[in-house]
């Protein structure tokens, strides 16, 4: 099935933003805490009745969005259209042509790379470094640039695999959300089993898959993995 107009569009534009997302994550992974050190000042100062409100407010709304676009996503990407010569297997099936599964998973990932710059303000003024998906530190924020950096690229190739890795970090964000740390770990390792599943089929079919279409299903399965 070819790619509509408007399609090619969307997945040309984001093999073309690649290096201005690359750059804005890289910078954000590179800032140091202490530069947000009076967003923490701050929220310790704030009255604790109205900093838990506003915990609950920005959690509650994290799930919820993410949540249904995680729904959306499942969905939109359950019946991938066929590729171009009918073929329906792992790496001819071409999920991204279809509008409702490109759309769910275009916005989890502008969603997501938008949430990850919100939260260097919101995490410390709120205190929510201990949720899942919610982090702090160098570290952290590296595996974070690194996850959106992957999904803009898978995105910008047009590979399914980027279905793969919206759904770990659509689930991650949600589940962190609404679920203690501990419950919200378990779930998440669970929901890693499709990135796992999608690159044993990548790499068990050499024949049928590009050399892309392995390289990316590794990117994708190591990032989900490290998350």
């Amino acid at each position: 099935m070819a790619p509509s107009e408007a399609t090619t569009r969307v997945l040309e534009a984001f093999g073309f933003t690649f290096p201005p997302v690359g750059i804005a994550v890289i910078t954000y992974a590179l800032l140091g805490d202490p530069v947000f050190a009076i967003n923490k000042l701050i929220g310790f100062r704030m009255y604790g009745g109205l900093r838990t409100a506003l915990r609950r407010l920005y959690l509650l709304c994290n799930c919820f969005f993410f949540a249904f676009a995680l729904g959306a996503l499942i969905f939109g990407c359950s019946l991938p259209p066929p590729g171009p010569d009918g073929a329906t297997h792992v790496c001819a099936a071409r999920p991204l042509h279809g509008r409702m599964c490109l759309a769910s998973v275009a916005t989890i990932a502008l969603a997501y790379l938008l949430m990850t710059m919100v939260d260097r303000l919101a995490v410390p003024f709120l205190c929510i470094e201990a949720r899942v998906g919610f982090v702090a530190g160098w570290r952290s924020r590296f595996v974070e640039a690194t996850a959106s950096g992957v999904m803009w690229l898978a995105l910008g190739h047009a590979d399914a695999s980027s279905v793969a890795l919206a759904v770990v970090l659509g689930a991650r964000r949600a589940l962190g959300s609404a679920l203690r740390k501990p419950l919200a770990q378990l779930a998440l390792r669970i929901v890693k089993l499709v990135p796992l599943v999608h690159a044993g089929r990548v790499l068990s079919t050499d024949a049928e898959c590009s050399h892309v279409q392995r390289q990316m299903a590794i990117a994708v399965l190591g990032t989900a993995l490290v998350l």
